[in-house]
Formats: structure tokens, C-alpha cells, sequence
């Protein structure tokens, strides 16, 4: 799991607005519309310098605008820059860790945590904890393997 930091630009709600989350593949951005707001999200800094970088808005802006110009790019009210969990190869980490079975893992959804966060939630209060499909490999905590020397395990699982 790595801390990365991506970019947000929230623009007031317009008429021509989408009506669901849209991905711009090509641009790695997304945009989501809420009740008060159009949140434009991308980009994201791994490491390097804490703030936000004027480049890295000016992108996001310009990619989601070439692909959405209707929206109300002359009304955007806050421009911010927050972490996301990210993992390694781009899956989320869900579902119990065979090394303490009294722990649920569910993170990592990297700049699709808001919109994940929903079927997330349900998938492991259902399945998960309530015992229904306990496991999916794909994003298995597992899948990563840290070798934990017996003496850490031990406190873990108390």
C-alpha cells in the first residue's frame, strides 16, 4: 500500500452535467457528479513534494475539459489535493487476511474510493462477515504476503 496524492477540482452543478461517474480512460481522470457539486478528479503524485502542484490541476482541468467542455468550468470553487490508498497493481485490498481472521481489510480503491465505497461496504458486511463468499483472490490481502516473524503474529491476534 502506498499513499498517493491526487487531484480534485469541485465546479458548481450545470444543466449539461453528467448524470453518473464518467472515466476519461485516455486522461486517467473522473468525473463525478454530486448533489451540490461536479467533482473533477486525476493525477497521481507518488512521493515527491507536499502541496499542491499548479501543473497538475492545470492538467486535469485541461484533459476533462477537452472531453466534457458543458460543464461549469467558469464557476470551479475549491481546488484541493488528498491522499488515496493505492496498492501496487491497481486492485483494491478486500477480505480477511489468513494471518488474523478477526481483521477485515478493505482499502486501496486508489481515486475511485468514493465511489466504490458503497458496494464495498456491502460486499463485506454481507459476505465477508455474515459468511457468505468469504475470498476472492483478485483482491485477496494475501496477495501481497509479508512475512510477519512468528513474535509480531502472536500480539496481532490477541
Amino acid at each position: 500500500m502506498q499513499g498517493a496524492a491526487g487531484y480534485v477540482i469541485d465546479l458548481e452543478r450545470g444543466p449539461n452535467d453528467p448524470p453518473q461517474p464518467v472515466r476519461l480512460v485516455e486522461h486517467k481522470v473522473v468525473v463525478t457528479p454530486f448533489r451540490d457539486r461536479i467533482r473533477v478528479c486525476g493525477t497521481l503524485d507518488l512521493g515527491g513534494p507536499q502541496g499542491i502542484q499548479q501543473h497538475r490541476v492545470a492538467a486535469v482541468r485541461e484533459a476533462a475539459r477537452a472531453e466534457l467542455p458543458e460543464l461549469a468550468w467558469d464557476h470551479e470553487f475549491e481546488v484541493w489535493r488528498g491522499d488515496r490508498p493505492s496498492t501496487s497493481d491497481g486492485a483494491p485490498v478486500i477480505g480477511r487476511p489468513n494471518a488474523l481472521d478477526n481483521l477485515v481489510v478493505a482499502t486501496g480503491h486508489g481515486m475511485w474510493g468514493l465511489v466504490l465505497a458503497p458496494i464495498t461496504a456491502d460486499w463485506v458486511l454481507r459476505d465477508i462477515i455474515n459468511g457468505g463468499n468469504p475470498y476472492d483472490p483478485l483482491f485477496s490481502p494475501d496477495r501481497f504476503q509479508l512475512p510477519f516473524p512468528r513474535s509480531i503474529r502472536g500480539r496481532l491476534t490477541r
